[in-house]
């Protein structure tokens, strides 16, 4: 593999652990956002990843607006990586 392409998502690895990531990401923010919400499971995929949450009603189009925002806000910060422990909690 290329240096060039070691980050990129030609390289499986990275494409996995950027998917990783982002369920972690996904699972602290809606944590922030919705602190009773009881978080599942969420895997990466083949495809991208997901995550089930356990929450009494749907999510609407301005709650998954919320979500990426704070998602971005949290790709912002300087995080250790004890933190995604703490979304599971």
């Amino acid at each position: 593999m290329s240096e060039e392409n070691k980050f990129s998502f030609e390289n499986k690895e990275y494409r996995q652990t950027y998917w990783h990531t982002c369920s972690h990401v996904l699972a602290q923010a809606m944590k922030r956002l919705h602190p009773d919400v009881k978080l599942a499971i969420g895997p990466s995929i083949d495809n991208g990843f997901y995550y089930d949450f356990d929450t009494p009603a749907p999510f609407t189009p301005e709650d998954l607006a919320a979500l990426e925002g704070e998602m971005r806000k949290i790709c912002k910060e300087k995080l250790q990586g004890a933190v995604w422990r703490t979304a599971a909690k």
